[in-house]
This record gives C-alpha cells, structure tokens and sequence, in this order.
C-alpha cells in the first residue's frame, strides 16, 4: 500500500495535476478577495462622480427649507439628497466589507462628505452663499481623494 502511494505521488502526471489544482485555487482567492472587490470599488467610484456632476445644478442651488411647499413640490432636490445619501451607504458598506482593497481610512471622509452634502441641500439659517462654498469645499474633496480634476 505505501509503495502504491509513494508511486504516485512521485508520478509526474499527479505532480502536474496536482500543481494546476494548487494553482487554479490561488488564482480564484485572488479573483474574489482582490480582483473582484477591487473592481467593485472603482464602479461606485465612477457612480459617484456621476451622482456629483448630475445634481451639480441641485448642489449649487439649495433651497430654503422653510419653504417646505416648494421642497415637496422640486421632486429634483428630494431624489438628489435620497441618491447622495444611498451612494454614500453603498460606499460605507464596501468600505467595510473590503477592509483588504479599500483603505478604509483613506476614503471615510468621502462617505461622510456625501452624507453632508445631502444635508446641504436645504438652507437653514445660514446664506445661500455659506452653504453653496460649503457644498463646493465638500465636492472638491470627494473629487481631491479620487484623484478627480477639481472645479
């Protein structure tokens, strides 16, 4: 029986098998811990991009929020602050799950940028101007961590 066994082990067909075995399993553990991730985290990069340019309009023009009629009735603000607010989650949630690709670190503030900038879309108390300058300081510093040309 061990001669049967160390013949095969020392068969070079067994070795080959065995090693394209060895390396298919690595290259898979690649794929799905860094490739894939990876890939995941630049799709949301460029989704958000294009949430910050597509409701640039919005972002640059916030709207009192006393004037809640007016609010309920530019279904545009409502849907801008909702889908910031949802990339920004999406972005937390591959943030954490992908500790390995993403530096967390790195791009937290992103997240928290994203969260601000739909909070800004009202005006409270502050000018029109406060919050314009807020909004274009916070989206330049998304757009400085992605290492996106800056307005």
């Amino acid at each position: 029986m061990d001669n049967i066994l160390i013949k095969i082990i020392s068969d070079n067909t067994f070795l080959t098998i065995l090693s394209g075995v060895i390396v298919f399993i690595i290259s898979q553990l690649i794929f799905e811990f860094i490739i894939k991730p990876r890939e995941e985290f630049n799709k949301l990069k460029g989704e958000i991009i294009c949430c910050l340019t597509m409701y640039d309009n919005v972002i640059a023009n916030p709207l009192k929020y006393n004037d809640i009629k007016k609010v309920r009735e530019n279904k545009e603000y409502l849907d801008a602050s909702k889908n910031i607010r949802l990339i920004s989650s999406r972005f937390a949630g591959i943030l954490e799950s992908h500790k390995f690709v993403c530096r967390k670190k790195k791009y937290y503030s992103v997240t928290n940028n994203l969260i601000r900038l739909s909070n800004n879309l009202w005006i409270d108390k502050r000018s029109k101007d406060d919050i314009y300058n807020e909004n274009l300081k916070l989206e330049n510093e998304i757009k400085r961590k992605f290492k996106i040309k800056q307005n």
